[in-house]
């Protein structure tokens, strides 16, 4: 069995540094674990109107971009410690950890 943590973010720069925290933890545990993925990211564009009542070819646009990121780990006994090392570390507050067991 494997567990993956996932992370996903607004920022790729947090999200490299978040990453490369976790697998150089798991590299110190000796824990089997994959190297980090990196997933594409995703654009999501808005178009608003800049006045509701006259010009409508006034608009602006504006786009959200979000960068994702896991690595598998192997269950065994050192897991744990891999886990409780990652809470100890402060994630940023825009970085959103999921972890799942495949």
């Amino acid at each position: 069995m494997k567990l993956r943590i996932s992370l996903k973010t607004y920022n790729k720069g947090l999200l490299y540094i978040a990453i490369s925290h976790v697998y150089a933890i798991s590299l110190q545990l000796s824990v089997n674990s994959t190297k980090p993925v990196f997933l594409p990211k995703k654009i999501k564009q808005f178009c608003i109107l800049r006045s509701p009542h006259i010009n409508k070819d006034a608009r602006e646009q504006f786009e959200i971009r979000s960068f994702k990121a896991f690595v598998d780990l192997d269950l065994d006994s050192n897991v744990v410690h891999v886990l409780s090392r990652l809470i100890n570390f402060n994630l940023p507050a825009s970085i959103r950890p999921k972890v799942t067991i495949l």
